[in-house]
């Protein structure tokens, strides 16, 4: 008779939870890396001829030397993969970003928590000048687009999406991240320069060769607890970089610096 170990209700993990924490996601990371070597071994070749590197192994000996019989063979293997590439993601960003209008639209839900906390009176004039001092649902669309306009001419946000769009394309997914990114501001007062800094939003392009998405069962099933997948992103960093990243950075999770652990 196997042993039923008895479990417990916490809320959080203790110390003696994160060595098996850490097993599991390496444990987890190992399998799917595996399960996807079919896949990653077509991206390599998609990588060689976006790069324009002909495939010469037909004209070589099996010791490496080249094959004298076959050297008036050509090299047409290649079929212009990075031209191709490049046209897409220039057809993709003029469908996305159509040059007459705008390429999303914004709706705000003016519910009653909504015009409570909203300072409305700080952003319109007021009747002297003309200008409604009410406002209706069109209102506070346009208030909502002009905020996301703004923040996207904050940083090169339509080259991001065509770094995403190229990896769509090259291996049938592209992905992002969006997370706050801290900006620095400089204003020129009366007393001098003065630095500040501001948390904006911005999206990140990830190579999905660093990404390794959920492929579990589960991860797709909606019935009882709905939980979000678990994404494992790999990539190489020098010790000392994480060394200060886990002393500037937090320990909690759910903070954007955090999750860092000394």
């Amino acid at each position: 008779m196997s042993k039923i170990t008895e479990t417990t209700d916490r809320d959080k993990f203790t110390e003696e939870d994160w060595p098996l924490v850490a097993d599991h996601i390496l444990d987890e990371y190992h399998r799917r890396k595996t399960d996807r070597a079919p896949r990653e071994r077509v991206w390599r070749d998609i990588d060689r001829q976006v790069r324009m590197e002909p495939d010469l192994a037909y004209k070589t000996m099996p010791d490496g030397t080249p094959d004298t019989s076959r050297a008036w063979m050509p090299e047409v293997e290649l079929p212009l993969q990075a031209q191709t590439n490049e046209v897409l993601v220039a057809d993709a960003n003029q469908l996305l970003f159509p040059s007459a209008g705008p390429w999303f639209a914004a709706h705000a839900a003016m519910t009653d928590e909504y015009l409570a906390r909203a300072d409305f009176q700080a952003m319109i004039a007021g009747d002297e000048n003309e200008v409604l001092s009410k406002l209706n649902q069109d209102n506070a669309d346009k208030l909502a687009e002009g905020y996301l306009n703004h923040f996207h001419k904050q940083y090169d946000f339509r080259g991001t999406i065509d770094k995403i769009n190229s990896e769509s394309f090259k291996y049938g997914v592209g992905v992002g991240r969006g997370r706050l990114a801290t900006k620095q501001v400089f204003m020129s007062t009366s007393s001098g320069v003065v630095k500040r800094e501001t948390q904006i939003p911005i999206l990140v392009p990830r190579s999905i060769w660093n990404t390794y998405l959920d492929d579990r069962e589960s991860a797709v099933q909606n019935e009882g607890y709905l939980f979000g997948p678990s994404v494992i992103v790999c990539e190489p960093k020098l010790f000392a970089d994480v060394q200060i990243a886990a002393e500037r950075g937090s320990n909690n999770p759910n903070r954007q610096d955090g999750g860092w652990m000394p």
